[in-house]
C-alpha cells in the first residue's frame, strides 16, 4: 500500500501544511471532530451549500476526512475561499470567531433546523462575572 493512503477509514486523515496557517488546520480539525457540528453542516441543502463556496469546500474537506483514502487532504481550496494567506499566521481564536460568525449567517439560510442552529447550539453560551467576598460571602 501506498504511504500516502490510510491504513482504513478508521484511521483519522490529517490536513495538509500550507505554510503559516496551522491555526487553520488547527480549527478545521476541531470543527470536524465535533460530531454534532459535522452533522448539521452535512444536513445542509444542496442547493444552499453550492451557492456558497465557503459552505461547499468545508463541506467538501469534511467529506474528504470521514470517507477519502488518502493520510492528509488538502485544505488550500477552503482556505482559498476565505482568501487567507498562507504566508501569515494568525490568532487561532480570533478566526474561528469570524469562521463562527461567517458559518452563523449562512446556515442560518438553511430550512433544515438542524442546520440553521448548529453555531448557535453547539458554540453559544453565557458568560458572567461574579465577585464574592471569601470571608463574608457576600457578592
Amino acid at each position: 500500500p501506498s504511504e500516502t493512503c490510510r491504513p482504513s477509514l478508521d484511521s483519522p486523515a490529517g490536513l495538509t501544511n500550507l505554510g503559516a496557517t496551522c491555526y487553520v488546520n488547527s480549527i478545521l480539525q476541531c470543527l470536524y471532530m465535533n460530531h454534532g457540528f459535522r452533522k448539521g453542516l452535512f444536513a445542509t441543502e444542496k442547493e444552499l451549500v453550492q451557492n456558497h463556496p465557503v459552505l461547499f469546500q468545508l463541506a467538501l474537506l469534511f467529506a474528504q476526512l470521514h470517507s477519502g483514502k488518502k493520510m492528509a487532504v488538502d485544505s488550500a481550496p477552503f482556505a482559498s475561499t476565505l482568501e487567507l494567506d498562507n504566508a501569515v499566521q494568525q490568532d487561532g481564536q480570533e478566526f474561528l470567531k469570524l469562521l463562527l460568525t461567517l458559518l452563523e449567517r449562512l446556515l442560518g439560510q438553511s430550512e433544515s433546523p438542524l442546520a440553521r442552529n448548529v453555531v448557535q447550539y453547539i458554540f453559544r453560551g453565557t458568560l458572567s462575572h461574579v465577585i464574592r467576598c471569601s470571608k463574608c460571602g457576600q457578592e
